[in-house]
């Protein structure tokens, strides 16, 4: 098994741990894999593009959109222009032009603003049913893209930062 799969496989682990946490409400146990998450960031930068979304996913599990929008956005950086998801309901790959829909209560939920529109108004089937009566974190790609930086340089700093920042909470 190379090295990325066993840092992605870890990742994965975290994740799973943080939502887990997030469910007992653990704020400090879901924090302390967020700090994880943000080491093997540092260390593997390969991995980023998974991890980045656990990340973003467990700060909007514990109720901290501002830094899980970050997390979403450096995400969205590094495969611009597309998110490295796929709405839960249709299948279609989430990209910049559109607006991300993240559950807030269930592990791994993605909308786009269509299916979003339907889980509203009670049509969009058994897909996305479970997250009924969920409040959702609305990314919007195009916002994300405009306040990114165009600089590579400048972006892998800010992203080096945020993630140093994240790891010393």
């Amino acid at each position: 098994m190379s090295t990325l799969t066993t840092v992605n496989n870890l990742g994965l682990l975290y994740k799973k741990q943080c939502y887990a946490a997030a469910k007992l409400s653990g704020y400090n146990i879901v924090l302390a894999y967020i700090k994880q998450l943000a080491s093997l960031c540092l260390g593997f930068p390969h991995s980023r593009l998974a991890l980045f979304d656990y990340v973003g996913r467990a700060f909007v599990w514990v109720g901290d959109n501002e830094k899980s929008a970050a997390a979403f956005a450096y995400q969205l950086a590094l495969s611009s222009p597309k998110y490295y998801a796929y709405c839960d309901g249709c299948d279609t790959g989430l990209c910049v032009d559109m607006s991300r829909f993240v559950c807030t209560v269930c592990e791994d939920r993605d909308l786009c603003k269509s299916c979003f529109d339907k889980l509203e108004s009670n049509d969009l089937g058994e897909v996305s049913s479970s997250c009924q009566g969920h409040t959702f974190l609305e990314l919007d790609g195009i916002s994300i893209a405009r306040s990114s930086s165009t600089d590579n340089a400048n972006n892998s700093l800010l992203i080096e930062q945020w993630l140093k920042d994240i790891a010393d909470l």
